[in-house]
């Protein structure tokens, strides 16, 4: 039974769809009459000094605060020793967690990038329940995008969401840091009420047949020649060409200088194409195969 769930969003205070979706959950819930079965439901701001100045963070990433190893590591510390979001993930974790024991049987994070992956629903693992919900989601949300990341165990996972039972991220792009998309706005709605409508339906046992579905399985990432992104752009042909297939002999990078630098590796499906939160680490895009799941 998933009997709460908790929605968050301003993990990353620049990335505004999460904040606006939680604020409208906030004014709408008092009048709700939700179906029997639904789980209750809970919104909360996560980094509300970051939102409040439109920035991805104070100190460090809040997303990159939440593995076991990092909890354990800063549970005794001294506040003075912490930075601010280390601080904020120690009060978030008894608050919602604790991560060894979850109270919240589903945290739902909302995340934008400005990369183009639509409506992205992100699961960390390939249990029944993840299976289960991303392919109700993509059946009745045929234009969302499902997307797997389960390279390590679910709770070595450093992500915010790992605080619940069942954790997942939902990411909307693009969009500009710092921006509000109406459309995309309105897609997270939707992505949203998807998950909370499987919830009940998992509740009930209620499910209608589910078949296998397209997914893209994570893979690697790949950075820009020689670690040079200031002498190297993403090629024209592959920028905003998220999910589609990227073979050998492909452009992939463009120098300043009109060089064109060819993909090598083996045929692939890129991701988070030119993501702005991931420059100043000479991320260019992540790699990932296309499955059934």
């Amino acid at each position: 039974m998933i009997t709460n769930v908790l929605v968050t969003g301003g993990t990353h205070g620049n990335e505004l769809t999460g904040v606006n979706v939680v604020k409208h959950w906030e004014q709408i819930k008092p009048t709700l009459k939700l179906p029997q079965n639904t789980p209750s439901i809970s919104c909360t701001i996560t980094n509300s000094d970051a939102v409040k100045y439109r920035t991805r963070f104070i100190d460090q990433d809040l997303n990159r605060q939440f593995s076991l190893e990092k909890l354990a590591l800063n549970e005794n510390k001294s506040d003075e020793l912490l930075c601010k979001e280390e601080r904020l993930a120690q009060s978030l974790n008894k608050e919602i967690g604790p991560k060894s024991s979850p109270s919240y049987d589903l945290v739902i994070d909302f995340h934008n990038t400005t990369a183009n992956l639509g409506p992205c629903l992100i699961i960390l693992c390939k249990g029944e329940f993840e299976v289960s919900m991303a392919r109700y989601v993509k059946s009745v949300m045929p234009s969302s995008v499902m997307l797997l990341e389960n390279e390590k165990p679910y709770e070595d996972f450093p992500y915010l969401c790992t605080l619940g039972k069942h954790g997942v991220m939902i990411e909307l792009g693009n969009q500009a840091h710092g921006v509000n998309d109406p459309s995309i706005y309105l897609n997270g709605l939707q992505l949203l009420q998807a998950i909370l409508d499987f919830c009940r339906l998992y509740n009930e046992n209620n499910l209608p047949a589910l078949m296998p579905v397209e997914c893209y399985h994570l893979t690697g990432e790949v950075k820009y020649p020689d670690g040079a992104m200031h002498e190297y752009m993403i090629h024209p042909d592959l920028f905003g060409h998220d999910f589609e297939e990227l073979k050998s002999g492909d452009p992939c990078f463009i120098s300043v200088d009109g060089e064109t630098v060819q993909w090598e590796g083996n045929a692939t499906f890129p991701h988070f194409i030119g993501e702005v939160a991931y420059q100043h680490l000479g991320m260019a895009f992540s790699t990932s195969d296309r499955i059934l799941l």
